[in-house]
C-alpha cells in the first residue's frame, strides 16, 4: 500500500488552551477524548505533541478528521496547517487562518491532473506562510521547490531533483520524508510514541461536525 499521511499543525496557543478546545469541540459535537491513553488502537488512537506554541494532531483518515480539525482552527481562530504525504509520491500542504483557505504547494502539482490550472495553484507562498506563521521565509523557502521529474510511463513520474533544502535537513527532494523536514522547520514535532503521544478518540458526530462548521465546508 502506498504511504498515505494526514497531519495538522496549530500555531498560537500554548498546550493547555489547545487541549481544551479540541475537548470542547469534540465533546460539543458528541465525541469524547481520553488524554494519555496508550492502549488506544484503530480509528481511535491519536497522536499530539506539543512545542512551545505548535501543536501537531495525527489521527486516523476516518472521513472526519478534516471537519473535526477544520472546526479547531475556527475556534481557535489561528493558524493552522494541513500536510499530507500522498500515494507514497509527493507530500503537500494547504495553509488556514480560522476557517480560511490561504493557499496550497504539492511538491509535485502536475501528479493529479498535469498541465491544468491546479497546477498554478498549488505553488504555495513561502512569504504569505512566513508571515501568518510567524517564522523566517529564508527557513522555509527552500522547501517551496516543486520537484523536477521524468515522465517514465503513462502513470509514473521519475523525479530527477536531488540535494537538500537546508544542509541539516534529514531528507532531500525527491523524498516523501522530506515533510518531516518542513514540519520541524515550522517548529512541530513529530508525535513518536510510546506514552504521553497517544490518546483515544469517540469521533464526533458527522451531521453535527458539519452544521458546527457550516456551509460550504
Amino acid at each position: 500500500m502506498s504511504e498515505r499521511i494526514t497531519c495538522r499543525l496549530y500555531r498560537g496557543p500554548d498546550a493547555a488552551r489547545f487541549r481544551q478546545v479540541f475537548s470542547d469541540v469534540v465533546t460539543e459535537n458528541g465525541g469524547a477524548v481520553e488524554w494519555s491513553n496508550a492502549a488506544a488502537e484503530g480509528d481511535e488512537r491519536i497522536l499530539v505533541s506539543h512545542r512551545a506554541d505548535v501543536h501537531l494532531v495525527l489521527t486516523a483518515y476516518t472521513g472526519l478528521d478534516y471537519l473535526l480539525c477544520l472546526r479547531v482552527g475556527q475556534v481557535l481562530a489561528c493558524p493552522w496547517l494541513e500536510s499530507r504525504i500522498q500515494e507514497g509520491a509527493l507530500w503537500d500542504y494547504s495553509l488556514y487562518h480560522g476557517a480560511g483557505h490561504l493557499h496550497s504547494f504539492s511538491t509535485l502539482p502536475e501528479y493529479w491532473d498535469e498541465g491544468s490550472e491546479y497546477d498554478a495553484k498549488q505553488r504555495g507562498d513561502a512569504a504569505e506562510l512566513s508571515r501568518v506563521w510567524g517564522v523566517p521565509e529564508t527557513r522555509i523557502q527552500a522547501f517551496l521547490r516543486p520537484w523536477e521529474f521524468v515522465r517514465a510511463g503513462a502513470d509514473t513520474l521519475n523525479v530527477v531533483t536531488r540535494g537538500k533544502a537546508y544542509p541539516e535537513d534529514a531528507s532531500g527532494y525527491g523524498c516523501i520524508w522530506q515533510m518531516l523536514d518542513f514540519l520541524r522547520a515550522l517548529g512541530a514535532e513529530w508525535p513518536e510514541p510510546p506514552a504521553g503521544f497517544v490518546h483515544r478518540l469517540r469521533w464526533p458526530r458527522e451531521s453535527a461536525l458539519l452544521a458546527a462548521v457550516g456551509p460550504g465546508s
